[in-house]
C-alpha cells in the first residue's frame, strides 16, 4: 500500500490507521479551526476537515510528495450547541456537567484527497452518545485525570470516560475521530489499494 498523508496529529487517528496497517506520515496543518458556540455541527466539522485538507495539500506540493492525503475533525453537538475541545479546566467541568445524564452527538467529517485525479470525498460521521448521571465528586476526579485535555467535549470516549456511557448508537471510531467504515468507502472510491 501506498503511504497517505495523515493532516492530524491525533494520536487516536494515527492508531486507527495503525491497527488498518495503512502506511502514513503525519503532517500538522496550519490552520485556525473554527468553532463557535452554536451552529450546524456537520458543516462545521467538515469546514474545518477542508480547511485541514487544504493546508496539507499545500504543503505537500512544496515539500512532501503523496497522493492521498486524509484530514478530519471531530466536534460534538448538544441542545443545538457547539462543543469543541474545553480551553481550561473550568470550561472542560462545564461541559461534563452538560453531558450528565442526556445524550448527544458526536460529529466527525472526513476528507480524502487523491492527487493523481484532484479529486477530495467528504464523509459525515454521527454517532450518538448516552452519559449516565454524574455527580460533582465523579466530575471532578475525572478531571484530576487530566485526560479531558486536548478531547472535543472535554473526554475521550476510548479512555476513563468510557465509564460514564451507557448507550452508543452510530460509530465507534467515528466517535473516536476516524470512521472507519467511512474510510474504507473513500479508498475504494479513489481506487486506494487497500488489503480488502
Amino acid at each position: 500500500m501506498e503511504p497517505i498523508i495523515l493532516a492530524s496529529s491525533s494520536p487516536r487517528r494515527q492508531s486507527i490507521l495503525k491497527k488498518l496497517e495503512i502506511p502514513y506520515t503525519v503532517v500538522v496543518p496550519d490552520c485556525n479551526e473554527i468553532m463557535p458556540e452554536r451552529g450546524n455541527p456537520e458543516e462545521l466539522a467538515e469546514l474545518n476537515a477542508m480547511k485541514k485538507l487544504k493546508a496539507a495539500v499545500k504543503l505537500s506540493k512544496k515539500e512532501i510528495t503523496a497522493r492521498w492525503i486524509l484530514s478530519a475533525d471531530t466536534l460534538i453537538s448538544m441542545d443545538g450547541r457547539i462543543f469543541g475541545k474545553p480551553g481550561d479546566r473550568d470550561a472542560a467541568a462545564a461541559m461534563l456537567r452538560a453531558f450528565s445524564g442526556k445524550s448527544h452527538e458526536i460529529i466527525t467529517a472526513m476528507c480524502f484527497f487523491s492527487s493523481h485525479d484532484q479529486r477530495t470525498s467528504t464523509k459525515i460521521s454521527r454517532t450518538k452518545i448516552s452519559f449516565i448521571d454524574l455527580s460533582g465528586e465523579t466530575i471532578e476526579k475525572y478531571l484530576e485525570t487530566g485526560e479531558w485535555q486536548g478531547a472535543a467535549g472535554a473526554y475521550k470516549i476510548q479512555g476513563i470516560a468510557s465509564c460514564f456511557i451507557s448507550r452508543i448508537d452510530g460509530s465507534y471510531s467515528g466517535a473516536v475521530g476516524l470512521p472507519v467504515n467511512l474510510l474504507y468507502e473513500a479508498l475504494l472510491e479513489h481506487k486506494y489499494d487497500f488489503i480488502v
